[in-house]
């Protein structure tokens, strides 16, 4: 009967030592196989040129990782990805997620924390999961899966594409869209790009895009690729519509609540209310908020907004007599 091999504490020692590069190493093809912050997909090119080893050695990663049970669908244009049903993923995923309700208890008791790196790290990191979770549940579904690995094809090969039938939130009108997209939402759920037409810089919704075509025409302008800025409302353009208001405590919370990106813009006053002061890209959204908190809220020093208001009202009013005698007429 053979025996066993010691292994003194100096050889186990070496040998970790030895092996933990190549360990990072795979660890860290996973996580860029696995949708990152950014939310971009890496050829094989890309990965290896990041980890600073060859190509080859990326296949050989990607056939391990294979072979402990993530699925590594087929590539598009050479990008691989691992995909959300892979059941290792949903095994770490499950030991690493927090539900909503978690995420904000662990939020607000960090703000009773001092800021140093400390909490900043843990915040980043709750936030960084949250974000995962988000894209995963987005990932789940085909549609939305595919239009996102040709849209960080196209962002990576910078290529054009079409927005097969785009919804339009504004017009309600279905078109097919040629743009050039450069950058995605942190929780992909957004797009922006350069629509070729109006060579405008757009914000385009991915749930609203019927399908993804990559085109075979590269960037034509990408010079006037700008990245859009983003306002408390989350719409992206230009910040050029001045919003102030003074709200009650209880409509500051909920304003919070919905729209976090507020919270910066809110100062407490005297008299224990509080004061916004930003500015906005259009007024749809803080006008929908104002009215539903119309008890709540006074618009001061705001003309702009005011009459914005106003007219929304006085239309809310044409169309309320309408409905009433339509009501009236059906009645009789």
């Amino acid at each position: 009967m053979g025996r066993s091999k010691k292994v003194s504490k100096s050889q186990s020692q070496h040998t970790t030592s030895k092996d933990l590069p190549k360990v990072e190493r795979l660890l860290q093809c996973m996580m860029l196989l696995i949708d990152n912050e950014e939310h971009m997909r890496y050829s094989i090119e890309d990965i290896a040129q990041r980890l600073n080893t060859s190509p080859r050695t990326i296949y050989r990663y990607i056939r391990t990782l294979s072979n402990v049970g993530f699925v590594i669908p087929r590539p598009v244009h050479n990008v691989f990805h691992i995909s959300k049903e892979s059941k290792a993923l949903e095994t770490i995923s499950k030991a690493i997620y927090f539900s909503d309700d978690e995420r904000k208890l662990l939020s607000a008791a960090l703000e009773g924390l001092a800021d140093n790196s400390t909490t900043q790290n843990l915040r980043q990191k709750i936030e960084r999961t949250y974000r995962q979770t988000t894209m995963a549940a987005i990932m789940s579904t085909p549609r939305l899966s595919e239009n996102i690995t040709n849209l960080q094809a196209a962002i990576s090969g910078r290529l054009q594409v079409t927005l097969k039938n785009y919804r339009s939130g504004h017009s309600a009108s279905v078109t097919d869209r040629i743009v050039e997209p450069f950058e995605i939402s942190s929780e992909a759920d957004e797009v922006t790009a350069l629509e070729v037409s109006s060579k405008l810089i757009k914000v385009f919704k991915v749930a609203r895009i019927g399908r993804v075509e990559i085109n075979n025409l590269e960037w034509q302008y990408a010079d006037l690729h700008r990245h859009q800025k983003t306002d408390i409302f989350k719409f992206a353009g230009e910040l050029k519509y001045p919003l102030r208001m003074t709200l009650s405590a209880y409509a500051a919370d909920i304003l919070e609540h919905e729209y976090p990106l507020s919270k910066s813009f809110l100062e407490p006053t005297m008299d224990g209310r509080y004061r916004l002061d930003t500015k906005v890209c259009e007024y749809t959204a803080a006008a929908r908020f104002a009215l539903g908190m119309m008890e709540h809220i006074e618009i001061c020093e705001c003309p702009q907004f005011l009459e914005y208001i106003t007219n929304k009202i006085e239309d809310f009013n044409q169309k309320l007599s309408c409905w009433k005698n339509s009501n009236n007429n059906r009645a009789k």
